[in-house]
């Protein structure tokens, strides 16, 4: 029985990435355990802006280009050219990630001066810490760019490389600076630095696609993306605002609130991972509906898994404290509070994803996008009234409160457009 369900299992698109990319979350939980308790947490609040700039970088990027990129290369394979469309837009889409890499590395390096203040209060090498992490987050979303192609190739397990070697170099750096006693914010950013860097070199040596050297850019390609990723800009800032609030703590509150949001935030990793996992493996498929009958019926599928979801979410309020005192050492066991809030703002995200996917084929990208930058709008505007009180705390509530909202107007919109609209929407 053992052996029959571990086959299924491995078996399955989403099962694969979710394994691949547990090698690289655990990657990852090793290193903020040997940064939290190595730092505690005044020290961690100093280094965490840095760390939230650099996973920036690639969550912006990724979330900008690359759902459009899968659309179109999607429906490209469908027509008389099949792959070789394909290549042209996979190509063009790259080269377009590639570009916003280097984009993003150059405004925190040329705007290091303005922002250090704001996200480095008080620290003399503030300006050269946000120019270490502006580089370091155009690296790791260059990197991804190389490896996404393989996602519309449907090879899902080459999907989990990039986070896996992030991580790994990220804790070969960080062991480094530790064991030879570089503790400074800065030591620490210049290694994670270098650390993407090789990252970086080492998915162009191994996994680079081979239609980047036969395939040159398609205009016409480079229209229907941005023509899909145009409102993308606007939900771009729902991915990343949790990077963006540890910096909203950074400037308004104290750098042990900051480590506690950032690492609460870092708990639930294993919730997004997942949740990529089903949106990797889902869009492609998604993105070839048709009809309502689709699309209801993948609705239903994701309402019956929904009383998963909340069992957890009722019982963290009582294990919170005592889960990220085991991880993250004894000085994080008040972030126990915010843990459980951010968890359960992470559930709603597993939850909805899937669903919100169906906007693409219905043409409705625009509402994902507004809908988002209402949410997390509305976000920030209660940041300013709860942080000075609740701090962290208040932070992570306005978040779920506003993800709520969000979520029930865009599924009731697409509720209503479904029972009112035609066959054959997709576009």
């Amino acid at each position: 029985m053992i052996a029959r369900f571990w086959t299924r299992l491995t078996r399955s698109d989403t099962a694969r990435v979710t394994l691949g990319n547990g090698l690289g979350a655990g990657l990852g939980f090793v290193v903020l355990m040997v940064m939290t308790r190595s730092l505690g947490a005044e020290g961690y609040g100093a280094i965490a802006p840095a760390l939230a700039i650099m996973d920036m970088g690639q969550l912006l990027i990724d979330t900008l280009l690359a759902a459009g990129v899968v659309t179109v290369a999607s429906r490209a394979q469908e027509a008389p050219e099949g792959q070789a469309q394909a290549d042209h837009v996979l190509a063009t889409g790259t080269w377009l990630r590639i570009a916003g890499g280097l984009i993003y590395a150059a405004l925190f390096v040329l705007g290091a001066a303005w922002l250090a203040p704001l996200m480095f209060p008080g620290q003399p090498n503030g300006a050269a810490l946000v120019r270490l992490a502006g580089l370091t987050g155009g690296m790791l979303a260059m990197q991804s760019a190389l490896i996404g192609g393989l996602q519309i190739r449907q090879r899902f397990g080459a999907v989990a490389i990039s986070a896996a070697m992030k991580n790994l170099f990220r804790l070969l750096a960080v062991g480094l600076c530790f064991g030879l006693g570089w503790v400074a914010p800065l030591a620490l950013g210049a290694a994670l630095t270098l650390a993407g860097l090789v990252a970086l070199m080492a998915v162009a040596v191994v996994g680079a696609p081979g239609y980047l050297r036969r395939v040159r850019p398609e205009p016409n390609a480079l229209r229907d993306i941005l023509g899909i990723n145009k409102w993308m800009v606007l939900a771009s800032l729902a991915i990343v605002s949790g990077r963006i609030d540890v910096l909203i703590l950074s400037a308004w509150s104290s750098p042990r609130d900051v480590a506690f949001y950032a690492g609460a935030m870092q708990l639930c990793i294993g919730i997004g991972i997942l949740s990529q996992a089903i949106v990797t493996t889902q869009l492609p498929k998604v993105a070839k509906y048709s009809t309502n009958q689709e699309v209801l019926g993948y609705i239903r599928r994701w309402a019956g898994r929904l009383p998963l979801a909340l069992a957890p979410v009722a019982l963290m309020p009582f294990v919170a404290s005592w889960i990220v005192s085991a991880v993250l050492g004894p000085d994080f066991g008040a972030a126990g509070p915010v843990f459980a809030v951010l968890f359960a703002s992470s559930m709603i995200t597993l939850v909805m994803n899937p669903v919100l996917l169906l906007l693409f084929p219905m043409g409705s990208a625009r509402l994902f996008g507004l809908t988002a930058l209402g949410q997390v709008a509305a976000k920030w505007g209660l940041a300013v009234l709860v942080i000075a009180g609740w701090g962290a705390l208040g932070l992570a509530f306005a978040d779920v409160v506003t993800k709520i909202a969000a979520s029930a107007l865009v599924l009731g919109l697409l509720m209503r457009r479904l029972r009112h609209g035609k066959e054959g929407f997709a576009t």
